[in-house]
């Protein structure tokens, strides 16, 4: 299920997973909080708003049923939540293919009876109430208002009725340094996240997916050829209807080649017990959850709790002698936190700590998700991308240890080209290339990204980072010092980074490679092409594994990981039903058929 702000950010931003599901055969449920109408029909423009939206309703509606191969054909009913009737679109060539609209104000209409922003307006205030003025056929002409508990009482009744294992949202926390996002988009998500915390007290395993709206464009492409042809043909048959589009084409050329995630996951989730079995972790609802093996087998999901805020949707774990140590973000605090999740006598027991933030006192929209390494002495290290854009570490958790930035020479400063800002209906300009207009006199920042990385070699910690335009070394240099050790010649990853070995068991790096369909492989300043078998996720990192695996028929959420088991590769993957699959080699190398753990 995915909730969406407006008609179109599904196809242009969530594709082509979406399409992926409903190739698979996936029931698929689409929620749109409002009406899309945004300026039509304000002077000058002459388009009635009503008819708009009912054009935007209808592109879609075509967008799906193209999607799933039927005819487009929709059986129309009503939801009820509360006092409030929702409107639920079933295709009926496809019955799990369901869209429901709330027809709320678009914030880029001033006649909403909030004004401007009004979804955010709503969002923020949990007094006012917004009226669904273009909602078609009100039941007995009533015009629904909704109040902020309103529409998150509307998105759990959904939840409840479609039951989804993942929710797919817009960016709730988007990074500003490039382009500022939409307001309902951020709006949207927001609600959207309470909405699944609530619902996952009753209905617990639940995971989201969080996708980057209008600063993709920013980034290199990274769909492959055929992606590309498959979501503009989609989005066209949507933009056929939308009378507004061809007045702003250049952003519609560059969003249908790229679509990224808010929080890739990478591929360090998995850690060992003190028996040495296997335990994977993922993030539920804003909730550290676990999967773990025992003597009678696999057991969970079980929820563990968040220690005092939702999390980001991305971990990142660590072994440590006693047990996996989990780092995570609280985003809407800046806060990174370290937990210890234990099984005692058959029950988890999990201990929260408290790292901190790189950068105190930010607005939650530019730290990146925490990377943790244990060094010589079995002291955990913590590096983040900070408010800046560039990389921070802090060496111990508790104690007197503090955050420290680490420069790099091939990570200059930047112009902004945002000041925190977000419009409701203006777009930044930007040029062909996706390179953005900087704004005059604003603050600066540096271009590092998400997807932090570490290896270890005799005891000394190597990190690496990407920018947009290539990949950073840094090398330690001290106990807590690490100095720039170059860049990769060459790289301008479109993927995540990711590891493998090299013929003579060191370290190497691999991701895919902007403008081309191959994985790279460095271990050094120079980068050739990895030959071996990797399982790609678009927008995450490559995972290499030592033979072919075969393909388990589903969407992923998140990159497969990798584990050495009794001296065999294990690969597992979290699918988009939400279970958690492991393969194995068995004594011949081979990988067998994937099996469901839950």
């Amino acid at each position: 299920m995915q909730v969406t702000a407006h008609p179109d950010d599904d196809l242009l931003f969530m594709n082509p997973d979406v399409m992926d599901d409903i190739r698979n055969g996936m029931n698929v449920e689409t929620v749109v909080l409002t009406a899309g109408e945004s300026g039509a029909g304000i002077p000058p423009d002459t388009h009635d708003p009503k008819v708009y939206t009912a054009e935007r309703d209808t592109g879609q509606s075509a967008a799906y049923a193209a999607m799933a191969g039927v005819p487009d054909t929709w059986r129309v009913s009503q939801v009820r939540s509360g006092n409030i009737s929702i409107e639920v679109r079933t295709l009926v060539g496809r019955p799990g293919v369901r869209i429901a609209r709330l027809y709320l104000p678009d914030g880029g209409d001033r006649r909403s009876n909030l004004g401007r922003n009004s979804l955010t307006r709503l969002q923020t205030d949990s007094t006012g109430k917004l009226c669904a003025r273009l909602q078609p056929q009100s039941p007995g002409g009533h015009v629904p208002c909704y109040t902020h508990r309103d529409v998150v009482r509307a998105l759990t009744t959904l939840l409840a009725l479609f039951r989804p294992q993942v929710v797919r949202t817009q960016d709730a926390y988007p990074d500003v340094r490039y382009q500022h996002d939409h307001n309902d988009h951020i709006a949207a998500a927001r609600l959207t996240d309470e909405a699944v915390r609530v619902h996952a007290v009753r209905y617990p395993g639940v995971l989201q997916v969080g996708y980057q709206d209008y600063s993709i464009m920013n980034y290199p492409e990274n769909l492959t050829a055929t992606q590309h042809l498959d979501k503009t043909k989609f989005f066209q048959l949507y933009a056929q209807h939308d009378y507004r589009l061809p007045k702003r084409p250049t952003r519609y050329l560059l969003w249908p080649k790229r679509m990224r995630y808010r929080w890739s996951r990478g591929s360090a989730w998995l850690g060992t017990g003190p028996d040495g079995r296997t335990q994977a972790f993922a993030i539920s609802a804003g909730r550290l959850m676990v999967w773990w093996q025992d003597s009678g087998g696999w057991r969970g999901p079980t929820v563990l709790g968040d220690g005092g805020g939702a999390l980001a949707q991305a971990i990142q774990v660590e072994q440590t002698p006693a047990g996996p140590a989990v780092a995570a973000l609280r985003p809407a605090t800046d806060q990174i936190v370290i937990a210890t999740p234990r099984l005692v006598q058959g029950r988890w027991q999990t201990s929260w700590a408290s790292a901190g933030s790189p950068s105190p006192g930010s607005t939650g929209e530019r730290i990146g998700v925490p990377v943790i390494v244990r060094d010589a002495k079995g002291q955990l290290l913590v590096f983040a991308r900070d408010a800046r854009g560039g990389v921070s570490v802090r060496c111990g958790i508790g104690g007197k240890s503090t955050w420290h930035r680490l420069s790099h020479p091939s990570l200059p400063w930047e112009p902004s080209h945002d000041l925190h800002r977000t419009q409701a209906s203006s777009h930044q300009p930007v040029a062909v290339s996706g390179a953005p207009v900087a704004t005059p006199g604003g603050p600066t920042f540096q271009d590092l990204q998400d997807g932090l990385i570490t290896t270890t070699t005799n005891g000394r910690i190597d990190l690496f980072g990407e920018s947009r335009t290539a990949v950073l070394h840094w090398q330690q240099s001290g106990p807590c010092a690490f100095a720039p050790a170059g860049t990769i010649a060459g790289a301008r990853p479109t993927s995540r980074l990711g590891l493998t070995r090299d013929a003579q068991g060191h370290s190497a790096l691999v991701y895919q490679q902007t403008g081309s369909l191959d994985v790279m492989q460095t271990t050094g300043s120079n980068a050739t092409v990895y030959s071996g078998p990797v399982l790609q996720q678009t927008g995450e990192a490559p995972v290499p594994v030592d033979a072919t695996v075969p393909s388990l028929g589903i969407s992923l959420v998140g990159a497969p990981a990798t584990i050495r088991e009794g001296g065999h590769q294990v690969v597992y993957a979290i699918a988009a039903d939400g279970r958690l699959y492991r393969t194995a080699q068995d004594s011949k190398g081979t990988f067998g058929r994937w099996r469901s753990l839950s």
